[in-house]
């Protein structure tokens, strides 16, 4: 008789594990293996990767916690190594189903009620990773008002608080492959992968180097006169205009934009950069 308790338990837990696993048959696929995460959690992830790529080994313990617990479980991210790369979204599942619905900005709470029914049965924790994941790679927007996620964060860390999703406002692929042989020739480091904080962080580093050119360039111009120097300053004025662009548009991504629509090939602002490099100086 005392072994029935303990028996009747095995059956009821074995009972109920598959009535789980029939109405929640993808759980499993994505199923965390760290507990419950605190809000201070996705704040330390976000003042992270403002400096730091999301892979960079070096990294605070809830970060640890995010990438092993929950971003590689749910296929965002895969082992390399004794490091982490970003996985091939394309075919994730869960990223095409919610790729379907993003047209029509829906809210976060829809998506979280769509997340947390059968077939997948998230919990809370999963999602916001899975949100947060996308929108630091580019691929959707998470907005309160007119503000971004980016904005907000420190007050409002999880995405189920903000009012509506949306597509990515991210650069194109040809739009990042024209920006990284930019930087490789003005020698700016380039990150393994362009999520969008990676792009902002670009634009700023541009806008540094924009800033200098255009000092240095300008004081040049008032120095160069007559007809002799013509098409020198010609050449001057055309690379300063390059330069402005990137104070065009209403964030970091509108003006790589602008800056890049500008420059269309980076032959022409290279081959300037370099004829005009030290000049002004000898």
């Amino acid at each position: 008789l005392s072994d029935r308790p303990k028996k009747f338990g095995d059956w009821l837990s074995r009972a109920a594990e598959k009535v789980l696993k029939r109405k929640y048959p993808q759980f499993e696929r994505y199923a965390p293996t760290s507990g419950s995460l605190p809000a201070c959690a996705y704040r330390e992830l976000m003042v992270f990767v403002r400096d730091n790529e999301l892979t960079a080994e070096n990294c605070p313990e809830y970060v640890k916690v995010i990438r092993e617990g929950y971003f590689v479980p749910l296929g965002l991210l895969q082992r390399k190594g004794k490091g982490y790369q970003t996985a091939s979204l394309g075919r994730h599942e869960l990223v095409s189903s919610l790729a379907q619905v993003l047209p029509n900005e829906p809210s976060p709470k829809a998506v979280y009620d769509h997340l947390t029914a059968p077939i997948y049965g998230l919990i809370p924790d999963q999602i916001h990773c899975l949100l947060i994941f996308l929108y630091l790679e580019g691929e959707i927007e998470i907005t309160k008002g007119t503000k971004s996620y980016r904005e907000c964060f420190c007050e409002m860390p999880l995405p189920v608080q903000y009012d509506k999703l949306s597509q990515g406002r991210g650069l194109s692929h040809e739009q990042l492959l024209v920006l990284e042989k930019l930087c490789h020739a003005l020698h700016i480091e380039t990150p393994s992968r362009w999520g969008v904080l990676m792009q902002r962080r670009i634009s700023a580093k541009l806008k540094e180097l924009s800033s200098t050119e255009k000092d240095r360039l300008s004081i040049f111009l008032l120095k160069i006169t007559g007809e002799e120097f013509d098409s020198l300053r010609a050449d001057v004025e055309q690379l300063v205009s390059y330069w402005r662009a990137l104070e065009k548009g209403n964030d970091a991504i509108d003006s790589l934009q602008h800056f890049l629509y500008e420059v269309g090939s980076p032959g022409k602002l290279l081959a300037l950069h370099e004829k005009l490099e030290g000049l002004p100086e000898r």
